[in-house]
């Protein structure tokens, strides 16, 4: 299943990007949490179009992943 893996890759690099201080990751995550966040479906690899293939609640990975962030900022 390499768009679950897709999705789960990307959560992993996502929390490894969190406590980045390094200007060109900080784009990185910006990129990437762009890319949770959008509502896109026009192709294959969007992942609203990923977590509908694989009965994921995108929701669900939103909202873990703001939980993450918020976490991370009150340390």
């Amino acid at each position: 299943m390499p768009g679950t893996t897709l999705i789960f890759d990307a959560i992993e690099r996502y929390y490894r990007l969190l406590t980045s201080e390094n200007p060109r990751e900080r784009d990185a995550l910006a990129a990437l949490q762009g890319w949770f966040d959008s509502h896109d479906r026009s192709h294959p690899d969007t992942f609203e179009r990923l977590c509908e293939q694989y009965l994921i609640d995108p929701h669900a990975i939103r909202r873990m992943l703001r939980q993450r962030r918020l976490a991370v900022r009150r340390v």
